[in-house]
């Protein structure tokens, strides 16, 4: 995220985090049944909740928010509700999904709640710190087993959120902006339906928590097209809480198909994991192993920029969701073909990957841990030969015998009578 955007997250927060109140319109909303007839209309109210589910379909023009104290969303979505929010949705926590909601907002969605309870003790004796809750930009849990799947959600905005920015347990999401928490993980995907999360911007952690989080499901799927960076000592990716009697091999099969553009650290490790030991005393304990094959089992985006004098083609990726991708170790064949008058200097393929010429004048690329290939062909123009003495008596000679037939030519054809 750039500095622009931090600030205003920061001032956001804060502004809220003190009990400040803002000047945001009340968000207007049009309700539809089925048949396209209206049947509601109204004003949200500032400081409190909308529910919606009643399976119509709102249209909201404006921006809604909720008091930062609150703990529950400003607004909350189910039984087949759609909703199409035109402008930003602010409160102590932003939007809740139930129920096959199919929600558009063309904004931002920004959580600010941030409480710190100075009477749980025991909490402060064990970590150090008083227990501090946040708000979370966008919930999904399971309310009814026969009724929670086709969820979906579409942001054009940023998630920014000092809980979770997206916390869920079914669903469809999609984040055309990046996703932001401040104290907890950008994505946090639970136990329950297949999650499927497609985010276009970057996916930022902190210096708290990681800045994925996954409890492992064969069925996930978190797509992220920019970058997911983490902070601090904390990892960019953690799988979380697989219960200690696991069998590796199913664990390996369970684990979730995460697609990035690029993953960077600051001084913690790219992928972690958990394991949860279960009994009379119950306690999570790191594994090297199943961080590892994590590693090894994401998929990295490669792009590659086709010039304009000339053609780059890419043997060894692999396609999914439409993307080019490939693991980490993967060996991608570049071949560069100039155009004529061209000729190929080298290859670039990102900040991170090992680039190696070949004796046959192709290019192997080698994917490293963090992604970020962007293979691209460098391409020159060949320098025009001059002529030697010898190739302008050659090309003297050439002109004078077209020339002379030429004119012989002309001489032989009859004259008409």
């Amino acid at each position: 995220m750039d500095a622009r955007k931090r600030m205003a997250l920061i001032l956001t927060v804060l502004l809220f985090g003190m009990g400040g109140h803002a000047a945001f319109a009340e968000a207007q909303y049009t309700a539809r049944d089925k048949n396209g007839q209206i049947v509601k209309q109204g004003t949200t109210t500032e400081n409190e909740e909308f529910l919606a589910i009643d399976g119509l379909e709102y249209e909201f023009n404006g921006e809604h928010r909720i008091h930062q104290g609150e703990s529950w969303a400003g607004y909350i979505f189910g039984n087949g509700t759609k909703a199409n929010i035109k402008g930003n949705v602010i409160g102590g926590t932003g939007i809740q999904l139930r129920n096959q909601a199919d929600i558009t907002v063309t904004g931002d969605v920004t959580a600010t709640l941030k409480e710190i309870d100075y009477t749980d003790v025991d909490y402060f004796n064990e970590y150090g710190e008083w227990r501090m809750y946040c708000g979370n930009a966008i919930r999904a849990f399971i309310w009814d087993y026969d009724q929670s799947k086709n969820l979906k959600i579409k942001v054009r905005g940023n998630v920014i959120a000092t809980g979770d920015g997206i916390i869920a347990e079914y669903g469809n999401f999609v984040i055309e902006g990046d996703v932001v928490s401040e104290f907890e993980n950008g994505i946090n995907v639970l136990e329950g339906f297949p999650v499927f999360i497609d985010v276009v911007g970057n996916v930022e952690g902190n210096v708290r928590q990681s800045a994925v989080s996954i409890m492992p499901n064969a069925e996930d799927q978190v797509i992220v097209r920019g970058k997911i960076e983490a902070r601090g000592k904390q990892s960019a990716v953690d799988i979380y809480d697989v219960a200690f009697e696991y069998d590796p091999a199913e664990t390996l099969r369970n684990l979730p198909q995460i697609m990035v553009k690029e993953i960077t650290v600051e001084s913690g490790d790219y992928f972690t994991a958990t394991v949860h030991h279960l009994g009379v005393e119950e306690w999570l304990e790191d594994s090297k192993d199943l961080a590892e094959a994590t590693a090894k089992a994401t998929w990295y985006i490669v792009d590659i920029n086709q010039p304009t004098n000339g053609k780059v083609e890419v043997k060894g990726t692999s396609t999914k969701e439409g993307l080019l991708v490939a693991h980490e170790g993967d060996k991608l064949t570049v071949t560069g073909t100039p155009k004529k008058g061209y000729r190929l200097t080298g290859i670039d393929a990102g900040s991170k990957a090992l680039v190696t010429e070949n004796e046959d004048g192709t290019y192997t690329v080698t994917v490293e841990r963090g992604g970020d290939v962007t293979i691209s062909a460098l391409f020159e123009a060949m320098p025009e030969m001059p002529q030697t003495g010898d190739q302008m008596q050659i090309g003297r000679t050439i002109l004078f015998m077209a020339a002379s037939i030429a004119m012989l030519v002309f001489l032989r054809k009859p004259k008409r009578e």
